[in-house]
């Protein structure tokens, strides 16, 4: 790689950054400074997008994007200018409903241009009150060339990222933190490994693990000019579930998810499927199956390992032969695991879940292999259809404490029986224990994180999950390991459309004599036995607490010695505050990840300064 360097002469003082190389994009908008581009020490991204690197840059704007192509030709490139040229836009993500908006524009011959095209065209007709308009995943940046203004945009949901820091009257911003972290040098954040260690919650958006790098919060976009930056949501998914008719059908909302699937099928390049054999991948396969008929294959893809009793790669094979599809899997080797994690470490930047993600790390890595780019997931059925026990719980007590009715409580009682929940009693205890470890009902531990009851238990803990717990959390860990191999995820059901509907929809539709997920399993009934409809979720998929105790039990103890040697000071009061001796596998993952992260943080160009310990790698 050629070596790059840049001086924009504007005035005062020189400030020196690094160009990186990713699908995504990474730069600087400067208000005074001059700005010295120099891409000798740079951090190499090409991961998220090797197809195509162009840049943009004017006395207060650089930005650069690496491009994974999925829609459009050479003329889709970016950094785009805007026909008018006053605008200048960087899409990471996509815009499913381009099409549509093109023909809103009565511009037809964008189309043939993509996404990107569209959007920057569009945002040059109607200005940033264009987003509610977009059904998509994205993370934007939009920069106006005449008026000095920057956008940074996030999709609803944050399936895609977007990081920035403010030095001075500079705003830094990219797709990952360490190509941020390259310029500022973070120090890590006390107050998000507390609540990581303590309450086992990641952070909170706009908060990261790191000091003065944040993260755009979802469905919200900020607005940089005159040296302050404003903050503004575009979409609020309350209020959205609250305007929808409460007389929601199955049948509406079977069909919100046909048009989900149909757009996220919009692509250059074959569309594959994440398949565990679960409720929520079988539910996908079938209405795929459905909407483009039993004579196009689906490449269909899942993990196994060698003990069949904690993985769904056999249900996933049944399935998969009864509906004549190819199985393709990734056979996990547990001894590759600790290699590997140090890999994901450093691509995730932040902690991460566990060995789940290091599974879906190999699995891209299979998929990219075989030149299969786009894969579509089954995130979010979970959280819409009741398929926790919390969920199952939160929403049996409403029923049970809002209905007088003799007959019904009865009927509820029986349905924990059916589903396999005996024992369960309706008591604050049990609801504070299947209610994410809170000591309290109505707010967590660590008051970022506290949360407004709704009108029912169930309505709080499925805006919690999607809002700012799993939904987050697993959005931002599959990003990263999708990245790395040069891939891009969808995920139909978290079409903002299907996700508003299905929230709207009565509690009592999502149940089927005491089941979750009664929408997707009528959906499964259409084409498969009655053994798949009814068959339980699996929470032991991946085998972590056997995997940690016996296979790699030398592994964790080795991390676990090291980060004890450094329970001083400031750890050792929080470490006093969590029992590690619970023997759950995410505490003892939680010690593994801490020590590989901290192991790492040179990598990325951040320290733990102020946590008065002194990191050595020779511990």
């Amino acid at each position: 790689m050629k070596s790059i360097l840049i001086t924009l002469k504007i005035k005062t003082n020189l400030y020196v950054f690094t160009i990186n190389i990713m699908c995504g994009f990474y730069g600087v908008f400067s208000l005074n400074q001059n700005i010295k581009i120099n891409n000798n020490e740079s951090i190499d991204l090409t991961h998220r997008g090797p197809d195509n690197t162009s840049e943009f840059i004017d006395k207060n704007f650089y930005g650069k994007f690496f491009r994974l192509k999925i829609l459009g030709n050479n003329q889709s490139n970016q950094p785009m200018i805007s026909y008018d040229k006053k605008w200048v836009i960087l899409l990471n993500g996509e815009i499913y409903n381009y099409k549509e908006l093109a023909q809103e524009l009565e511009q037809i011959n964008l189309i043939k241009y993509g996404d990107t095209r569209v959007l920057t065209e569009l945002i040059a007709k109607e200005g940033i009150k264009c987003l509610k308009k977009l059904n998509g995943m994205f993370a934007i940046v939009i920069y106006n060339i005449s008026k000095k203004k920057i956008y940074l945009v996030r999709d609803r949901f944050g399936i895609k990222p977007i990081y920035y820091s403010k030095i001075k009257d500079s705003l830094y911003f990219s797709s990952e933190i360490k190509s941020i972290s390259k310029i500022i040098k973070p120090h890590v954040s006390k107050k998000s490994i507390e609540d990581y260690i303590i309450s086992e919650l990641y952070p909170k958006s706009p908060k990261t693990f790191f000091e003065n790098i944040f993260e755009i919060k979802p469905g919200t976009f900020c607005k940089y000019s005159k040296n302050k930056i404003s903050e503004k949501k575009y979409f609020d998914l309350k209020e959205s579930v609250n305007r929808v008719n409460k007389k929601i059908s199955l049948e509406y909302l079977d069909h919100l998810l046909t048009e989900s699937i149909k757009l996220r099928f919009r692509s250059n390049l074959p569309v594959n499927l994440h398949f565990s054999g679960g409720i929520d991948s079988t539910a996908l396969l079938v209405k795929i199956k459905e909407i483009f008929g039993d004579e196009m294959p689906i490449n269909l893809f899942c993990t196994k390992f060698s003990d069949n009793k904690y993985q769904d790669f056999y249900k996933a094979k049944s399935i998969a032969n009864f509906l004549n599809e190819k199985l393709n899997y990734k056979n996990i080797n547990i001894k590759n695991i600790p290699k590997i994690t140090n890999k994901v470490q450093y691509f995730l930047d932040e902690p991460f879940g566990g060995i789940p993600l290091i599974c879906m790390f190999q699995l891209n890595q299979l998929e990219r292999k075989k030149n299969h780019i786009v894969t579509l997931e089954g995130q979010g059925g979970d959280e819409l259809f009741s398929g926790y026990n919390s969920h199952m719980l939160m929403a049996f007590y409403d029923l049970f404490t809002n209905n007088k009715n003799n007959e019904l409580q009865n009927k509820i009682l029986s349905y924990l029986k059916i589903s396999k929940n005996t024992g369960i009693v309706f008591s604050k205890k049990l609801i504070k224990n299947n209610f994410g470890g809170s000591t309290d009902l109505t707010s967590f531990q660590n008051s970022n994180f506290k949360i407004k009851k709704e009108k029912s238990w169930l309505k709080t803990i499925e805006y919690f999950n999607i809002l700012q717990n799993k939904i987050p959390r697993t959005l931002r860990f599959h990003d990263r390991v999708s990245a790395a191999n040069s891939r891009e995820l969808r995920f139909p059901y978290l079409d903002h459309n299907f996700v508003i509907n299905s929230l709207a929809l009565k509690p009592e539709l999502k149940f089927l004599d005491g089941y979750p997920k009664y929408p997707l399993r009528k959906i499964i009934k259409r084409r498969l036995d009655t053994k798949y409809i009814y068959k339980n979720k699996n929470s032991l998929n991946v085998p972590q607490k056997e995997i940690l105790s016996k296979s790699l039990k030398k592994w964790k103890d080795v991390n676990h010695k090291k980060l004890n040697l450094l329970a001083n000071g400031y750890f050792k009061k929080i470490f006093l505050k969590k029992n590690f001796n619970k023997k759950n596998s995410f505490s003892m993952w939680q010690k593994i990840n801490l020590n590989i992260f901290f192991n790492n943080l040179n990598k990325i160009n951040a320290s733990l300064k102020d946590f008065s310990i002194s990191y050595n790698k020779k511990l």
